[in-house]
């Protein structure tokens, strides 16, 4: 047998190694080239940078509107600051026992005084208990001028003054007329009004109004010329003859009651014409009655009258502030203060011009004594403009703008803000006083 032949089998159009073509020169280059042309897209480069360069964009554009949007905020902020200063006044309680002289006007005095005067009638209707041959006299109210000194003149209970036609009508008690005085360069006679009484009871003495002189003055000529008197009433009143009474019980009684309701009528009296600036203390109100003669009326009845007079001491209430304010601490150096409690002082008026209490001259001698609470007065304008344009560290100026400062706290708005506002007006004080202990 022969042995077997073995052939290499090459399917057809398979290629080895050995036979495939190298590549032209050109042709490799032109490869490269296209190699490079298809992989160029694929770098992926260039957007990167582009959306790296966006989010610096971004960023730097919310910076700025940040910072535009805070310079805003502190511009408006700067136009509508604003601030509070809340003040705590210096108090003083103090001990006051003193006497001193008061002076009428403008005369010179550490006190001054002025007066208000108050009317007011009251009556009532009672039933009569019995009847009586009456002898009454006629009574009526006279103004009396002294146009003769500038001296307070006296005249004692009984003076008598008289009619042209020669009636006589007499003081149920001494009175002091007080003297002229000048005004506005001319002289203007010293007045008082009271109450007169006819010399003898019936009707002829019930008369109009009248001017009357001082018969008691006639061996003075000048004294005589100088004090007059004139009608304020007609004069009415004067009986004789049966009349139905009251009882002498029945009518102190009435008389009693009409004189209650009138104390509280001529307070309310002399608080409603008090002139603003003015202090009034229920001691220094002084009042005095007077009778009315009784009437008939209807009925078998009696009507009761009663007139009330009230004079009023009123003093300038910082005037008299600064007043116990001095004359209670030695330290004190003339500022503004208030009184707190005025119900805490007692003033007793020495009046010495006679029995009427209504009677007051130029002078007074009072004495006060109790205790005050004093109050320093803060000039509110003074605090806005010492602060106004201050930094806060510099606020503690408030206390030399005013020394009625005892304690001060400063708000400023927005908080962030270290200096108050330019102008005055945007600044507020608000006093808050400490209450004063149990």
């Amino acid at each position: 047998m022969s042995p077997k032949q073995i052939h290499d089998v090459i399917p057809p159009g398979r290629r080895t190694i050995r036979h495939i073509p190298l590549p032209e020169r050109g042709e490799e280059r032109r490869s490269k080239k296209t190699e490079r042309k298809i992989e160029s897209p694929k770098n992926e480069a260039a957007p990167a940078w582009r959306s790296h360069g966006r989010r610096h964009s971004a960023a730097s554009l919310w910076v700025i509107a940040a910072a535009a949007a805070l310079t805003l905020i502190f511009s408006v902020s700067a136009f509508f600051t604003s601030a509070s200063v809340v003040i705590e006044p210096k108090t003083a309680e103090v001990r006051i026992n003193v006497e001193t002289i008061a002076q009428r006007g403008a005369a010179p005095a550490e006190l001054h005084f002025e007066t208000i005067s108050v009317k007011k009638e009251t009556s009532v209707i009672v039933t009569a208990d019995g009847e009586q041959f009456v002898e009454r006299k006629a009574s009526g109210r006279i103004v009396i001028y002294n146009n003769y000194s500038s001296s307070p003149q006296r005249l004692v209970k009984n003076t008598r003054f008289e009619t042209p036609s020669g009636l006589i009508y007499r003081l149920p008690q001494s009175i002091s007329v007080p003297g002229r005085r000048s005004e506005e360069g001319r002289l203007v006679p010293g007045s008082i009004e009271t109450i007169v009484y006819a010399d003898a009871g019936g009707s002829e003495y019930n008369i109009g109004l009248s001017d009357f002189t001082v018969p008691g003055f006639k061996n003075n000529p000048g004294r005589y010329k100088g004090f007059y008197a004139r009608s304020k009433t007609p004069m009415t009143g004067g009986f004789v003859g049966m009349e139905k009474t009251l009882s002498a019980e029945k009518l102190r009684s009435a008389r009693d009651g009409l004189r209650s309701e009138l104390k509280i009528k001529v307070v309310e009296g002399v608080k409603a014409n008090l002139p603003q600036g003015f202090t009034l203390f229920k001691d220094a109100v002084f009042t005095s009655f007077e009778s009315q003669p009784t009437t008939a009326a209807p009925g078998g009845n009696i009507v009761v009258q009663e007139l009330a007079s009230s004079t009023a001491v009123i003093f300038n209430t910082s005037e008299f502030n600064v007043f116990v304010a001095k004359q209670s601490l030695p330290q004190y150096d003339g500022a503004p203060v208030r009184i707190d409690n005025p119900e805490g002082l007692k003033i007793i008026v020495d009046n010495t011009s006679g029995a009427e209490p209504l009677l007051i001259g130029d002078s007074i001698r009072l004495s006060l004594n109790g205790t005050a609470r004093l109050v320093w007065e803060v000039n509110a304008d003074k605090v806005q403009s010492a602060v106004a344009g201050k930094r806060r560290t510099e606020s503690q100026v408030v206390f030399l703008a005013d020394p009625g400062i005892e304690r001060a706290r400063f708000v400023i708005r927005p908080f962030w803000r270290s200096k108050f506002p330019d102008d005055p007006r945007k600044i507020k004080v608000k006093i808050e006083q400490r209450e004063p202990p149990d």
